[in-house]
């Protein structure tokens, strides 16, 4: 994996003076019908059945999250719903109105922080 090195302020502490920080360079995006390419090529499926496999997972995956449930993915890893609210004194004045944002959180599987740890690293000169 290619980085570049930039400077930036401290998140938590945008009066300080900056630092240069790592930041991951990308290198484009791999589109859903190439991913199912790629997949095809090493399976005895075809291109249009690993599409559509993957096409009917992107359709359910937010059907069981907005179920409240979450998902688990095998040795990719687990996928769930969690809300940003603002705080309130008591209980009884809270109202959805409070509630600002839902995320998405991706936690990975132990195997794939495996595979992933053992990435190497190329820094990328301006």
């Amino acid at each position: 994996m290619r980085f570049k090195v930039i400077a930036r302020k401290h998140p938590q502490n945008p009066t300080s003076p900056k630092k240069y920080y790592a930041t991951a360079v990308n290198e484009g995006k791999i589109t859903l019908d190439l991913f199912a390419r790629e997949i095809a090529a090493r399976s005895s499926l075809t291109q249009g059945d690993i599409f559509n496999v993957l096409q009917n997972f992107v359709e359910q995956l937010p059907l069981f999250l907005r179920m409240g449930k979450s998902v688990q993915l095998g040795q990719l890893g687990t996928m769930r719903l969690s809300i940003c609210s603002e705080g309130v004194d008591n209980k009884s004045d809270f109202t959805t109105s409070r509630i600002k944002n839902v995320h998405i959180i991706f936690t990975p599987s132990s195997t794939l922080k495996k595979e992933i740890s053992t990435t190497s690293l190329e820094q990328v000169k301006d």
